[in-house]
This record gives C-alpha cells, sequence and structure tokens, in this order.
C-alpha cells in the first residue's frame, strides 16, 4: 500500500522562444531504485515530459511503499530489478498521477502545451490517426 509520495526535485526548460506549430509530447515514468527503510519500502523514481525542441520538465521523487508486500518488492527489485505487477500497477499510477497533474501546472508557466491530451468539445469533429507515441498538439 502506498502511504506517501515526495517529489525531491522539478526541472522546467522551454527551449525555444517561438511558437512551434506541431508538437509532440512523451511521458515517461521510471523506477530508479528500491530500499528497505524500517517495515516500508522506499521507491525512488523519475518522470520526464519531453516537448521534442520545445522544452522539457524533469521530475524525481520517492514512494513510501507499506504492506506485506514491502519486503517481497525490495528482495525482487535487488534480485533483477522487476516489480510484480500488482504493486508496479499501483506504484506506476501514483507516480504518473502526481507529476501529470504537476506537469500541467509547470507547463502553463513555461508556456508548454499541458501532457495530456484535451477533451474534445461537443459538435467538433477530430481525425483520428493511430500515433506511436503521446499526443500531438498543432
Amino acid at each position: 500500500m502506498i502511504k506517501d509520495l515526495e517529489l525531491t526535485s522539478i526541472d522546467g526548460k522551454r527551449f525555444a522562444a517561438s511558437k512551434v506549430k506541431k508538437v509532440r509530447i512523451d511521458l515517461n515514468g521510471a523506477i530508479t531504485n528500491v530500499e528497505k527503510e524500517g517495515e516500508d519500502a522506499i521507491v525512488s523514481f523519475r518522470y520526464t515530459t519531453n516537448y521534442g525542441t520545445l522544452g522539457r520538465i524533469d521530475m524525481e521523487g520517492k514512494v513510501r511503499y507499506g504492506g506485506e508486500d514491502s519486503e517481497k518488492l525490495v528482495s525482487s527489485w535487488k534480485e533483477n530489478q522487476k516489480l510484480e505487477d500488482k504493486v508496479a500497477r499501483q506504484l506506476y499510477g501514483a507516480i504518473m498521477g502526481a507529476c501529470v497533474s504537476e506537469a500541467v501546472l509547470i507547463a502553463r508557466d513555461l508556456r508548454l502545451p499541458p501532457p495530456v491530451p484535451l477533451p474534445p468539445l461537443p459538435g467538433a469533429k477530430f481525425q483520428h490517426e493511430k500515433k506511436e507515441s503521446g499526443p500531438e498538439f498543432g
């Protein structure tokens, strides 16, 4: 069970001063380390929102994970740097939820597009294309 999530580092940069017509936004979250602290596991992570040549938002943080799965989480990470699917889904859900909401605010301040697709407007017609990665705005 997730007890706490804290961001330890936030860095946002806008590289281009002019408006770009199309920008591809890639979101990436990664577990970087898992350690034992008392009865809990401390899961370190890195999150990146990449706007190509337009800008970038980077965050790092830690999740405190407790409960009966914490010991198994630490030993699994030390053996093969992998997490059980159930625990990984919980961790990635919490990490992405916290980081994407923070990245939306940072993107606003840096005048970058939000890192989430905006909902369609009622009555608007959109063409749907299969994309290999994150959303594109333009």
